[in-house]
């Protein structure tokens, strides 16, 4: 599942906001769709901390006295921010394994070899190399640890292209932190109209 602003405005387009504490940098707001509990959240923070909680998932950052100025505008850093998580949610955190970087990456480093082995192959060997890849690395991905093992184990020519893969981050943000994130600046807006 892709999360996109517009997809997490879509799932919000008719929650409503209660403010059930506003003193200084403590606070509590609570979103939700008065017809129905789906995609309800609450935002709590406290001096240097800023907790989300609800129906997508449970994050608490640390970062500055008051995590509403440090949430605040309209482009989300994932990166950052996640490097400022000090609790992550427990159904799926906030990074998981990606079959689709996996792949991105697997094909990259074949390039790479092709690109860096002057061996003499044409054309035909390259795409013998790549129909190999394909068909003994990047099939049934999905458990990191097998996928990492087939790359590792792949041989070309007596030679492990793949030999340092599982060094290689193929982590992704999790659907659950992305649309978390987007809610934590939505609900600053909110509350800062």
């Amino acid at each position: 599942m892709i999360i996109t602003k517009d997809t997490f405005l879509a799932d919000v387009k008719d929650h409503k906001m209660e403010i059930v504490c506003d003193n200084q940098s403590i606070r509590l707001l609570k979103f939700r769709n008065p017809n129905t509990n789906c995609f309800w959240f609450e935002i709590l923070t406290w001096p240097g901390s800023l907790c989300i909680t609800g129906d997508c998932g449970s994050f608490v950052f640390r970062r500055s006295p008051d995590m509403f100025n440090f949430f605040r505008g309209d482009n989300i850093n994932l990166q950052y921010w996640a490097e400022k998580l000090e609790a992550d949610d427990k159904t799926d955190g906030h990074e998981a394994y990606s079959t689709e970087i996996f792949r991105t990456r697997i094909l990259e480093w074949a390039h790479e070899y092709l690109n860096n082995v002057d061996d003499g192959a044409d054309e035909n060997q390259h795409a013998i190399l790549l129909k190999d890849v394909e068909e003994t690395v990047l099939t049934d991905i999905g458990d990191k640890n097998m996928d990492m093992q087939r790359a590792i184990d792949f041989e070309h020519n007596n030679t492990y292209i793949f030999y340092d893969f599982r060094e290689v981050d193929c982590m992704d943000f999790t659907p659950r932190f992305i649309w978390c994130c987007y809610a934590i600046q939505w609900a600053i807006s909110q509350y800062d109209s």
